[in-house]
């Protein structure tokens, strides 16, 4: 695992979408590197809880 200084953080600042989330890889990289979610979304019930209970964000499950 790459352990980074907080003066070593590239994303601070950068806000970011996580589209087909799954389980929360994507933000769970991007976040290491100190950007934010925005929005996520995904459309299975179960995985979207993970989600949710690992990231405190609700999945939209619709995104037109």
């Amino acid at each position: 695992m790459l352990i980074l200084s907080e003066q070593e953080k590239y994303l601070k600042g950068y806000n970011f979408i996580d589209i087909f989330c799954g389980i929360g890889g994507f933000h769970y990289a991007l976040e290491s590197l100190n950007a934010n979610c925005v929005f996520a979304s995904g459309i299975n019930d179960k995985v979207c809880k993970v989600y949710e209970d690992n990231f405190h964000i609700k999945p939209k499950q619709d995104i037109t």
